[in-house]
């Protein structure tokens, strides 16, 4: 039988062997199906007998070689990869994406384990989809895409309009959470289908602008070289320097004759103020994701597939969604959008599948007249909404408010490479700053 996903990380670690584990089991839950495969002799012909859809590699493979060496004897075939590595070198990612990986992920990276399984997902649901000759926009329907609101069908429509008119560069202005990242994959699948596709986290990259864009000598050096598209997330943490190189680069793409296709640069902000200088600068298009609070006639979709996605045994004590159900749960503010959303509905379920009650908190005043088993479930989803956004702000890197101040302080008030040092994100180091964001 021919596998769905090979996973195939250096497990001489004890800790990469345990994220093998946590990968199977989050794919599992998303009803795929996953194989672990240690690293040995004759990997990549054991690979090409195996003949899986997609295989997850780490960059070092121990005695056996590198993943750039696999991809390189897999080139031909119909197995699509994904690096998931602690390689944190962009030289890497564009070797690897240039000898054909799908994507390119670093394991100590912000939500890494969920990326991951996002991007495995949707590259099998591509691939899925052309195979059975249907549109692009299907194979790249995901949670975050739904546009039942008029607001997501703006965004949608604009974003198509996009993707035909094949500009060099474009603007993504919402929230972190609202789906900014959903819609660049669905820009990139109408532009350029199973071509290469990267996203680099600008509040974490401490790299120079050169190994995004090249050099004016070689601009092959760069990672737009080896991606159709390139996502900037969270560009307004740019200092200025990244936005300066697009528009060199962009002058050159322009006056340039050669006949190769130029990749699509998104820069994904959250700020108006940033979004408007970028279209000076670079005059380019935008486009508005709004968040949940704006799109609320989307909610109960996202919440109908979010519950599909859970394993039967987690679904045993849901109640049948509601109006009333869904107006108690979208009286609490959402801050981190579609993202927390869908992950805060699977927890509750998750929770209500083992227990019988939810600890009455003190602080929950939602109290509508619902019966026993809905009022249950919208107190557990006000609990889990609260463990989300402690674990989300805090719990990931539980950095002492002074420690943060010092560390700006020893960068010049620079919060990219302060937070960089820190092993967190800017947005994170402004809520642990609290008022001493004023520092950048």
């Amino acid at each position: 039988m021919l596998d769905d996903i090979l996973i195939i990380l250096n497990e001489r670690e004890a800790a990469k062997q345990q994220l093998a584990e946590d990968v199977v089991e989050q794919l599992e839950q998303r009803g795929l199906a996953a194989t672990r495969l240690v690293p040995r002799p004759r990997l990549s012909e054991l690979i090409r007998e195996r003949a899986p859809r997609l295989v997850v590699l780490d960059y070092l493979l121990g005695d056996y070689g590198t993943a750039v060496d696999v991809l390189q004897d897999l080139k031909g075939t119909s197995t699509a990869a994904i690096l998931f590595t602690d390689e944190p070198s962009l030289r890497v990612a564009v070797s690897a994406m240039k000898a054909g990986a799908l994507d390119y992920i670093e394991i100590g990276s912000p939500r890494a384990l969920e990326r991951l399984i996002d991007a495995v997902a949707q590259a099998l649901a591509t691939a899925e989809a052309e195979d059975t000759s249907s549109t692009a926009a299907t194979g790249t329907r995901v949670e975050e895409l739904v546009a039942t609101a008029p607001a997501s069908r703006a965004m949608i429509a604009d974003a198509a309009t996009i993707a035909a008119q094949e500009p060099l560069i474009a603007v993504l202005l919402g929230p972190p959470g609202a789906g900014r990242s959903a819609l660049a994959r669905f820009i990139h699948t109408k532009r350029h289908h199973s071509a290469l596709f990267h996203e680099v986290e600008v509040d974490l990259f401490t790299g120079s602008a050169s190994q995004i864009f090249g050099t004016r000598q070689d601009r092959a050096v760069g990672l737009a070289s080896a991606a159709a598209t390139v996502v900037l997330e969270h560009a307004d943490c740019d200092t200025g320097e990244l936005a300066d190189a697009a528009k060199i680069w962009l002058e050159e793409q322009l006056g340039s004759s050669e006949d190769d296709e130029p990749p699509l640069l998104l820069f994904a902000t959250r700020c108006p103020l940033h979004a408007t200088a970028l279209i000076r600068l670079l005059d380019c298009k935008i486009i508005e994701v709004p968040p949940l609070s704006d799109r609320h006639e989307d909610a109960l979709e996202l919440a109908q597939a979010a519950l599909r996605a859970l394993p039967k045994e987690f679904r045993k004590n849901t109640p049948n969604w509601s109006s009333a159900v869904l107006d108690a749960v979208l009286r609490f503010e959402w801050p981190g959008n579609v993202r927390q959303f869908l992950t805060v509905l699977s927890n509750a379920c998750a929770y209500l599948a083992v227990n019988d009650e939810v600890p009455l908190r003190q602080e929950f005043a939602e109290a509508p007249q619902l019966p026993q088993d809905q009022h249950l479930f919208v107190q557990a989803v006000y609990q889990e909404k609260l463990r989300w956004e402690r674990y989300h702000y805090f719990a990931e890197s539980p950095i002492e408010p002074l420690a943060a101040r010092m560390a700006v302080d020893a960068t010049g008030g620079n919060l990219r490479v302060a937070a960089a040092g820190l092993g967190i994100g800017v947005p994170q180091l402004r809520t642990i700053l609290g008022g001493y964001a004023d520092a950048s």
